[in-house]
């Protein structure tokens, strides 16, 4: 088992809560931030492992009509 960090993001795309994860692969890793990051409120999630980022997921990113 690989140990991962999970760090929510706010609207702004600041962390506002890490949690880790202990999982076989980046795959694994990677789909059980997805489910974290649905039942926490978060508007996206980067997903770490040591100091390599692994996955960034920014959720939706709304564009502002000019």
């Amino acid at each position: 088992m690989s140990l991962y960090r999970c760090r929510f993001l706010d609207p702004t795309f600041n962390v506002f809560r890490i949690q880790g994860v202990a999982c076989q692969n980046d795959a694994e890793a990677i789909g059980m931030a997805r489910r974290m990051s649905a039942n926490s409120g978060a508007d996206g999630f980067e997903l770490w492992q040591n100091e390599r980022c692994v996955h960034i997921e920014p959720g939706h990113v709304t564009v502002p009509v000019i």
